[in-house]
């Protein structure tokens, strides 16, 4: 018969010999926890490194036969609740048995099994948190590293009981219902000391995206963010290397600023239609920083202008190639914005100027005074840059730019009245001028 068997119908024959001898009752109380409840813990400690047992916990079967079946949850509840086993003499030395279970790793036995959670749980995987990542904004996915990683410092820092801890779901429980914080201001003071985010929504408002915003505009030089653009782990480049890398503060490190840059101007277009959109506080903080709304008025105006103006400045014509892009010499040798760099000027100019039935950004009558006066500017810029020879050396395409772009004009204006005259002819170039 098994050691722990024999124990446990010990128990069951002081129980029926007299249930109302309180000695009898004490001495199964000895018994039971002394040689289930003390081994029983001692075996959880050495298996999960702490004496915070859950409810519902029972020792598996693959524990020693004497306590493998105890309900261990059941029994240290009770402890906890009604101090089941810890009334009479005997009680104190049993309350020092249950520290001295886990003394060897500093681990004291913990009758609040919710302080337990938030102090030696969710306060030091937060602290890991910040120290990897640099906040304490937690995602609700979020979970501490599963396996302890002796080079590094931080996770070796996380006691074993906090590998794979899931702070995610935990901090979401704490900002959606209060958990752990309603009724107790010192758990709320802990968490406000470590800079705990209670909002996310407004954080990644009112931090990662400005914070990102600005940092985008400080490098190249605007806030038309592709749609695709997520902020470098290490740092931001100069396109053009005008100074050295900016470091990306950790806290934006891997921010999807493009997705959140296209839904904000998704949302701002319900606000034009009359649904629920921005709030107008935020348009005004985008507005300050110079946010793109209307992208395709904002290419013509920073991008295609500026483009035309500077590259005639340094190279006094066009590149034909419609897969020219404005280089960094243009952007460093005229002092150009940022923006330009990496511009396909020529096929931009083809397009809006090949295809009547094209919509413009602007008025189309404004838009070509525009380009005429960025071609002229930008024969005026060369001339000062080169000196008397300059205007010798021009390319003819390009030295009255007015007649160039009147001869546009009046080239799309027949098209346009050949189109409602007749069906569309066969696709050809728009202009006869030699090619930009």
């Amino acid at each position: 018969m098994g050691h722990g068997i024999h124990h446990r119908i010990v128990v069951r024959a002081y129980a029926r010999a007299s249930a109302s001898d309180g000695a009898a009752r004490a001495s199964m109380g000895a018994l039971t926890f002394e040689t289930e409840i003390l081994p029983a813990l001692k075996w959880f400690y050495a298996e999960r490194g702490h004496t915070c047992v859950p409810r519902a916990y029972a020792v598996p079967a693959n524990a020693p036969r004497d306590i493998a079946g105890v309900k261990l949850g059941a029994r240290v509840d009770r402890m906890r609740a009604r101090g089941d086993f810890l009334r009479g003499p005997e009680g104190v030395a049993r309350m020092r048995a249950l520290d001295d279970v886990g003394a060897a790793t500093g681990e004291r036995f913990p009758w609040d099994a919710e302080d337990f959670t938030f102090y030696k749980q969710i306060v030091p995987c937060l602290r890991h948190h910040v120290r990897t990542r640099g906040h304490a904004n937690v995602g609700i996915d979020y979970e501490t590293p599963s396996v302890r990683d002796d080079d590094d410092v931080d996770a070796r820092a996380l006691k074993r009981y906090n590998l794979g801890f899931p702070l995610g779901k935990r901090v979401n429980d704490i900002r959606a219902k209060g958990t752990f914080v309603e009724g107790r201001p010192d758990r709320f003071e802990r968490l406000s000391r470590m800079e705990f985010v209670w909002d996310d929504a407004e954080y990644q408002w009112d931090v990662r995206l400005r914070m990102a915003l600005e940092m985008f505009r400080r490098v190249y030089g605007h806030l038309n963010v592709p749609a695709n653009f997520v902020v470098p782990e290490d740092a931001m480049r100069c396109p053009v290397g005008y100074f050295d890398p900016v470091k990306t503060p950790s806290v934006i490190a891997g921010f999807p600023l493009g997705n959140h840059v296209a839904q904000i101007r998704s949302t701002r277009l319900r606000n034009r239609s009359g649904g629920e959109g921005l709030a107008r506080s935020k348009i005004r903080q985008l507005d300050r920083l110079g946010f793109v709304w209307d992208v395709a008025a904002w290419e013509f105006h920073r991008r295609l202008l500026p483009s035309v103006r500077h590259v005639i400045a340094v190279r006094n014509e066009l590149s034909a190639d419609v897969n020219y892009r404005v280089d960094a010499d243009v952007v460093i040798d005229a002092r150009a914005p940022l923006a330009i760099f990496d511009y396909p000027v020529t096929r931009a100019l083809e397009r809006l100027l090949g295809d009547a039935d094209r919509r413009w950004p602007v008025d189309r009558r404004d838009g070509l005074r525009a380009l005429t006066r960025a071609f002229i500017d930008g024969q005026r810029d060369f001339r000062k840059r080169r000196g008397a020879d300059a205007r010798s050396s021009a390319p003819r395409a390009f030295h009255d730019a007015r007649g160039f772009f009147t001869r546009a004009r009046d080239a799309l204006a027949a098209k346009v009245t050949n189109a409602r005259a007749s069906p569309p002819p066969a696709p050809e170039t728009a202009l006869t001028d030699p090619p930009l």
